[in-house]
């Protein structure tokens, strides 16, 4: 997501770009979001085309059941999908590696290579929504649900080891993540937050549940700021954030459909743990970033306790209070930054030893 490179620090230094100034990055930011919309709407009125598919799908069978796949898997279905998978895939690649190679500086304009992102992008996005119309079935047939969540965590915690610099691992304290840790992912993370994105992308089909809706708009935002590498708006501070923070109401809504499909009420479902644990993500550490003073942060993190207190009361929305004392709002942030620290150190003790063996 914020695909910072070597030599990023003297990036910072500059003005970043805003969309006051109407630059090609800036443009094809608020262009972007605009077709993303629009394709939304198109997912949407296309679903009752779905109904044939969607009408046979089996019962779901629990948290690690993916429901939207087809009840018999089709050999030649399944190829077409992990063959268009595979080609977005390598596409994308290529156009990073070639960036790479060309060693773009960060400007405000779009070089010939967003350009060529952000089209294959679309036609691939285009290709997806045909292939669900005409099949449904997408690599969730022959991947375990895991793979795609666990993409996604990843992709965040090494976002956090890159930010650190920046914004401090956590309340904005540094850390000690040596200098070529952090160029590594820097320099590198744009191969493995493509995978993770255009992978979780493919293990869908395009159909119009909330949480589909949302997903899709939420993928094609983040594939959005992977085609404008090389850019100020790449690595604006507030645009990122916003990116890492949006999650927070991917997961809440994921899991109210989750709820509303098992019948659960929706106080006893898992919506308040992506929800709170996603904010608090924020109050610890992403907001460090955007150079805030420290009342602001006061005040925010205030209105993040002033909501759990009402989440939590009998008097306010009425969850139950085990679940506070069970630290739930906890457990996401926990993963997140331990991930992260596994990631920062284990490259420390790769370093010192490569260092020791040379």
């Amino acid at each position: 997501m914020s695909s910072e490179i070597e030599g990023h620090e003297k990036i910072e230094e500059q003005p970043t770009s805003t969309l006051k100034k109407l630059n090609s990055a800036s443009v094809a930011l608020i262009i972007g979001i605009i077709i993303s919309l629009v394709i939304i709407f198109l997912i949407w009125i296309l679903t009752p085309n779905l109904s044939k598919f969607e009408d046979i799908l089996s019962p779901d069978q629990g948290a690690a059941w993916y429901y939207w796949k087809l009840p018999e898997r089709n050999f030649w279905i399944m190829f077409s999908a992990w063959f268009l998978y595979a080609v977005h895939q390598i596409f994308i690649w290529v156009t990073i590696y070639s960036a790479q190679k060309q060693k773009y500086k960060t400007t405000e304009e779009l070089k010939k290579l967003n350009y060529v992102s952000l089209f294959g992008n679309l036609f691939f996005i285009l290709l997806h929504i045909i292939h669900t119309q005409l099949f449904y079935d997408k690599t969730a047939q022959d991947a375990p649900i895991w793979t795609s969540q666990g993409s996604v965590i990843l992709m965040l915690s090494i976002i956090i080891v890159m930010e650190t610099p920046r914004r401090g691992f956590i309340f904005g304290k540094k850390i000690n993540f040596k200098k070529n840790v952090i160029r590594f992912f820097r320099k590198y993370h744009g191969y493995y937050i493509s995978w993770a994105l255009i992978y979780t992308f493919w293990f869908h089909p395009a159909t119009g549940t909330l949480a589909h809706i949302w997903g899709f708009l939420y993928m094609f935002l983040l594939l959005l700021q992977g085609s404008l590498m090389y850019t100020r708006i790449h690595t604006n501070k507030y645009w990122t954030v916003l990116l890492e923070s949006l999650v927070a109401i991917h997961g809440a809504l994921v899991a109210v459909w989750q709820a509303q499909a098992a019948d659960i009420s929706l106080q006893n479902s898992m919506w308040p743990m992506f929800f709170l644990g996603f904010l608090a993500m924020f109050i610890l550490g992403y907001m460090y970033g955007l150079g805030w003073p420290r009342i602001v942060h006061i005040m925010v993190s205030l209105a993040y306790v002033l909501f759990m207190v009402w989440l939590y009361s009998s008097w306010g929305y009425g969850r139950d209070l085990s679940k506070f004392l069970s630290f739930e709002f906890l457990w996401i942030p926990i993963i997140l930054f331990a991930i992260a620290l596994v990631f920062g150190y284990g490259g420390n003790l790769i370093s010192k030893i490569k260092k020791r063996s040379d």
